[in-house]
Order: C-alpha cells, then structure tokens, then sequence
C-alpha cells in the first residue's frame, strides 16, 4: 500500500468504509495483503472521486453567491 497525502482523515474514513463491510469478506481481505491494498485503492479513488464532485458544488454554489450578491448590489 502506498502513502496517500490526506493522512489520518483520509485513513479513517477507508477504515469506515472497510468496517462496514460485510464481516466475511471483510476477513477475506485481512488474510490476502494484495485483496486488501486492491480495497483500499478503491477506496481511495472513490474518496478523490467524492472530493472533486464536492469542490466544483461547492466553487459552483459560490460562483452562483457572488453572482447574486453582484446582482443585489447593482
């Protein structure tokens, strides 16, 4: 597994996502590194995926703020 620049938030949310596993599968995991790092990848893509989609709402919500504050103060 490789370092990912998020740190700790980045690591408790994966462990969240791996805790809500189904117990069974989650086991399978723990017994095979290489399942396990596949996992976390995924996880992390999902994450990043999940953080973009949330910064362009939130530039797009701020884009529409400011265009209605500029429309309130014309």
């Amino acid at each position: 597994m490789g370092s990912y620049g998020d740190g700790p938030d980045l690591a408790a949310k994966i462990t969240g996502m791996l805790l809500e596993m189904d117990n069974m599968k989650l086991i399978l995991l723990l017994e095979s590194p290489a399942s396990l790092a596949a996992k976390v990848e995924e996880a992390v893509q999902v994450l990043k995926l999940s953080n973009q989609t949330t910064n362009a709402s939130s530039q797009e919500s701020l884009h529409n703020n400011l265009l209605s504050a500029q429309v309130s103060v014309n």
